[in-house]
């Protein structure tokens, strides 16, 4: 019976938890500043152009995702919208 007894104690009823969220970013309370997250680079035209020409994200790859790396956010956006391969192919080529 003692151990019954043990673990009927282990549960306790909890207080209510207060979630809480985040509204800006790290250490940013002005808002006028999210306007300036993301700026026009190559990276920007290039996928402008894609865009226009294919109507269509897929096979979406620039070599100028480098100039778009100024911050966390930008940085986040070139990686989800680039069409990037996460396997090996045997018939890649570095031409094209």
């Amino acid at each position: 019976m003692l151990q019954r007894k043990e673990i009927k104690e282990g549960y306790k009823k909890l207080e209510k938890t207060v979630e809480y969220v985040e509204r800006n970013y790290f250490g940013d309370n002005k808002t006028d500043n999210y306007s300036k997250l993301i700026s026009v680079n190559p990276f920007w035209v290039d996928l402008a152009k894609h865009l226009l020409a294919s109507g269509s994200i897929a096979n979406f790859v620039t070599q100028n995702f480098i100039f778009a790396f100024n911050n966390h956010v930008e940085a986040l956006a070139v990686i989800s919208l680039m069409d990037l391969s996460f396997s090996a192919r045997d018939n890649y080529d570095i031409r094209s």
